[in-house]
């Protein structure tokens, strides 16, 4: 892990292939390579990196009122919900989608549009947080979901029972 162990062939990262990275990332490595004799030998460094995409916590259910009580309720995912997907990462370094089926945000395809008008009772977005930070070559993301419940209009008694009350002081109030 650091120059002065490779230069002294010293604490060896001895399972490589289960190494745990130590933050920040990038890290460095180095590596000695080294003759058979064990007399000749160069040294040489190259960075880890290892992207993640943990979204963060996100309300579920999310519940919102049909307003206009046309069956459905726009919803805009991103104004509500990109924040807390980041959880606190730069918004630069991620992609956000939003998602109806688990199989189109494994596979960043049919992302839906903000606002999308969610359908009474309600379904499952699927999120996809992308992480971009290091190379084109690297698919780093990970998926969460939010159970978005549309509550219909609450029934309206159209004929209330009459509302009397006695006055009992006589002074018309």
């Amino acid at each position: 892990e650091t120059f002065e162990d490779s230069e002294n062939d010293t604490n060896v990262i001895v399972t490589p292939t289960i190494y745990a990275p130590v933050p920040p990332l990038p890290q460095t490595i180095y590596a000695r390579i080294e003759g058979v004799m064990g007399i000749c030998y160069d040294l040489t460094d190259f960075e880890l990196y290892v992207p993640q995409a943990i979204p963060g916590d996100l309300p579920s259910p999310y519940e919102v009122c049909d307003q206009d009580q046309t069956g459905d309720e726009p919803v805009d995912f991103q104004v509500l919900f990109n924040l807390l997907v980041l959880n606190g990462e730069p918004a630069v370094d991620y992609s956000i989608s939003y998602h109806l089926s688990q199989a189109d945000a494994d596979a960043g395809i049919n992302e839906i549009t903000s606002p999308y008008n969610v359908p009474v009772p309600g379904l499952t977005i699927y999120v996809r947080l992308e992480n971009l930070m290091y190379s084109a070559n690297i698919t780093c993301y990970n998926t969460t979901t939010i159970d978005v419940v549309v509550n219909g209009p609450l029934p309206i008694n159209e004929t209330p029972d009459p509302l009397v009350v006695c006055d009992s002081d006589n002074d018309g109030f």
